[in-house]
């Protein structure tokens, strides 16, 4: 993910980290599923609101 954000020159600090978790602290509210979910092994994933 870093190398479609940065390309050849990623940064040398967590910046990526940074970002996601100032994200997740805008969308994601305590009492709702999370809407950025970690895809472990792949990167990233932006959900919706899912019905059962």
């Amino acid at each position: 993910m870093e190398a479609a954000v940065w390309g050849n020159h990623p940064p040398d600090s967590d910046a990526l980290k940074a970002h996601l978790h100032v994200l997740r602290g805008a969308i994601d509210k305590a009492d709702e599923i999370p809407m950025l979910r970690t895809v472990r092994g792949v990167g990233y994933q932006l959900a919706g609101h899912e019905t059962p």
